[in-house]
């Protein structure tokens, strides 16, 4: 079997369970549509299975994408990653969910390598991420997108803005961003050392979140 899904018979192509890996639906899916384009409109097109996400269904879900952290630092030079907990969703803490957290892995220009997601909707936020690599969107454009309040989205937005403050990390910044979205940025996420006014900030009391009601 080659990347074209093309078996040692020139007539034959496979999908699904058959090939014995990537066994999910939405994977067959995939692979059909591939199989239809080679086989019938004669296009030449590749499996790619690099945003291939999977899902499992149990309480909380856990869905991941992409690269692992391990994986990711073994291609790139250099990585970065981010960590959100549910815990600082406004939704979790109204639904009483709060067990639970969102993990990605990135390049410092916001190329997202890999996502993992534990809790309520892991599957659903996730898909955010399996955009993001299947059509090279960056973190700054996730961080720009308008989420609605209040959903478990908050997790994507919160990894997204976490992104942007190490982008933007002089002290000031860091105070307004500290400000504007109730938290301290983690710029400590890629080794770095946090500067000192951004220390300074750590022992103020953060101010609650901006957007505190939904529509």
């Amino acid at each position: 079997m080659d990347d074209y899904l093309q078996t040692r018979s020139t007539r034959i192509l496979a999908i699904g369970d058959v090939l014995q890996a990537h066994q999910f639906t939405h994977a067959a899916e995939r692979q059909a549509a591939v199989a239809f384009q080679n086989a019938v409109i004669r296009i030449p097109k590749k499996i790619d299975y690099s945003a291939l996400p999977w899902a499992t269904f149990i309480d909380p879900e856990v869905a991941t994408v992409g690269l692992t952290e391990a994986d990711a630092r073994a291609r790139y030079p250099e990585v970065r990653v981010f960590r959100a907990e549910l815990s600082e969703v406004d939704l979790a803490r109204i639904a009483g969910r709060t067990a639970g957290f969102a993990k990605l892995v990135a390049t410092p220009s916001g190329k997202v390598l890999g996502a993992t997601i534990v809790g309520p909707e892991a599957a659903l936020v996730l898909q955010e991420f399996v955009l993001a690599i299947e059509h090279g969107l960056t973190l700054k454009d996730i961080a720009e997108t308008v989420h609605t309040y209040p959903t478990y989205a908050g997790l994507a937005r919160r990894l997204a803005n976490e992104y942007l403050a190490t982008r933007l990390d002089t002290g000031f910044v860091q105070k307004a961003l500290r400000w504007f979205y109730g938290y301290q940025p983690r710029s400590q996420a890629d080794g770095a050392t946090p500067s000192p006014e951004a220390d300074e900030a750590s022992h103020n009391e953060p101010v609650g979140h901006v957007n505190g009601h939904g529509h």
